[in-house]
């Protein structure tokens, strides 16, 4: 599980809102997590994009915050 904070913690600032979380979230197989993550209503900023270190794709939460996951 992955909690992230919101108000109320002490490195919590407004303009780390709604940006690249700087996470990064290893999958096996990219193509079959970002099917089954679209199917079930979770927003892509990037579907799964072949690339020199592997296949990525980028998700977004609803703040806008976004999350790679790459498959090596």
């Amino acid at each position: 599980m992955i909690a992230l904070a919101s108000e109320g913690y002490p490195i919590w600032s407004a303009d780390k809102v709604g940006g690249f979380s700087g996470m990064t979230l290893a999958a096996q197989d990219a193509e079959g997590t970002y099917a089954r993550l679209h199917a079930a209503g979770v927003h892509f900023e990037q579907e799964p994009e072949a690339t020199a270190w592997g296949t990525q794709a980028i998700i977004a939460d609803p703040d806008g915050n976004t999350f790679v996951i790459v498959a090596v």
